[in-house]
């Protein structure tokens, strides 16, 4: 009996010593328009390391998971010194999510717990143009939407009768403000409004003069 009471103290002893020298980082991942959780969401977690004393300026991948299906992830990885601690979330039809943690948040042996929220994406599929060989048309996008693109574009601006195609993105959920001022036989428009980007789909966006 006192040989299986000292091989469990020495085991527990071994584990507690082999957690101290882990860094542990948990967290729940969700869908930042419905609050759903996320099931299958890839999750790593990347590091600067201090190297020959100087920390290295390239990120290593320290930790790789995926969340369950509560939309909870976990990761353990090896403690070092570091400078730089990156968590990136990614998920089909999403934006990647990316977050830092400071280092010094980081106790070898304790969770740290990061929640993470994913934006679902959208697709905008444009069209501009005009049939009158005597009009300009211009079309701007106005967004402060960190994932929209489509302001990207500056003012879309089309003369005579010809079109264009083009294709951005935005965050699913989102309203997007937009100008189209347009001139020619059929007289001067100066129209704003709004479109809604629904999540997961590509939603048409046309203009013709």
């Amino acid at each position: 009996m006192k040989y299986v009471v000292a091989l469990f103290c020495l085991f527990s002893l071994w584990s507690c010593h082999k957690n101290k020298n882990q860094f542990w980082l948990s967290g729940t991942i969700t869908d930042d328009l419905t609050g759903n959780t996320m099931s299958g969401a890839g999750v790593k977690v990347e590091v600067k390391k201090l190297m020959s004393g100087v920390y290295n300026d390239v990120l290593e991948t320290a930790a790789q998971s995926n969340s369950d299906g509560s939309g909870h992830y976990e990761m353990k990885w090896t403690r070092e010194n570091i400078a730089v601690c990156k968590i990136t979330a990614s998920q089909t039809n999403y934006f990647d999510a990316i977050v830092e943690v400071s280092p010094d948040l980081l106790s070898p042996g304790e969770f740290y717990n990061k929640n993470i929220q994913m934006t679902p994406r959208a697709d905008i599929d444009l069209h501009i143009g005009s049939n009158d060989p005597s009009a300009n048309v211009s079309v701007t996008f106005y967004s402060t939407d960190g994932y929209c693109n489509c302001d990207d574009f500056g003012t879309i601006t089309m003369a005579g009768n010809t079109d264009t195609t083009l294709t951005c993105m935005a965050s699913g959920g989102k309203w997007i403000k937009y100008l189209i001022q347009a001139n020619g036989s059929g007289g001067t428009v100066n129209h704003w409004d709004s479109l809604y980007c629904a999540p997961f789909v590509h939603t048409p966006f046309s203009y013709i003069y």
